[in-house]
């Protein structure tokens, strides 16, 4: 179901920026692709930024909060 409550986009990091994080495959640089944070009606928000290596094509998914990394499926587009 879409979010229509109006958000405002954090231009604090562009989509395609490189970053200071490496790829654990690979070791090249990761390359921001989105942020989301979820709905107030879930309780308190989490954020979760997505990074993809354009070397291997791996995905990786940060919480900010917890300085946590997990693995993720990025789409083959």
């Amino acid at each position: 179901m879409p979010n229509l409550d109006p958000q405002r986009r954090k231009s604090d990091e562009a989509h395609g920026a490189l970053t200071g994080h490496k790829c654990t495959r690979c070791r090249e640089d990761l390359v921001f692709v989105r942020r989301h944070v979820s709905p107030m009606r879930l309780g308190p928000p989490a954020t979760t930024e997505f990074y993809q290596c354009r070397a291997c094509d791996s995905g990786f998914a940060l919480n900010p909060a917890t300085g946590r990394w997990k693995p993720w499926a990025t789409d083959e587009s």
